[in-house]
């Protein structure tokens, strides 16, 4: 397994469809040979803090891939670089002006959620909880 930190701009993980990829050996054209691959891996790394998880729950960091190629990636990447607060915050704060949703995974699959004012507010706090002190 190489370990090679998964490529990112400005503190976020590019998208794994702008990188190398091999084919898949899969049926493609079979729902059950894809899974989710987050950008922004692992949920772990992020704690409890709600700035971090929204940050990973976009939908715009993450991916269907095909599991063969899903495994590959990870077999060939460690995770990103953890992003700073202040470059989870400008993605977030991006997300929200730009009406993107949160993709969350539920018992038995993935639900949609906008990214709205009230998830914005608590991000906002967390962020400056975490970088301001602030309670």
């Amino acid at each position: 397994m190489t370990e090679r930190a998964f490529p990112t701009i400005n503190g976020i993980a590019v998208s794994p469809l702008d990188i190398w990829l091999p084919e898949s050996n899969l049926n493609t054209n079979k729902e059950k040979n894809y899974n989710n691959h987050h950008s922004e891996w692992t949920a772990k790394r992020f704690g409890r803090s709600i700035l971090f998880q929204v940050f990973r729950d976009l939908d715009a960091n993450q991916n269907y891939l095909p599991l063969d190629v899903h495994a590959w990636l990870h077999e060939n990447y460690g995770p990103p670089k953890m992003p700073e607060p202040f470059e989870a915050m400008d993605r977030i704060e991006q997300a929200f002006y730009e009406c993107e949703n949160l993709h969350i995974k539920k018992t038995g699959g993935y639900i949609l959620r906008l990214l709205d004012l009230s998830v914005y507010q608590q991000c906002e706090m967390d962020y400056n909880k975490i970088v301001r002190g602030i309670r």
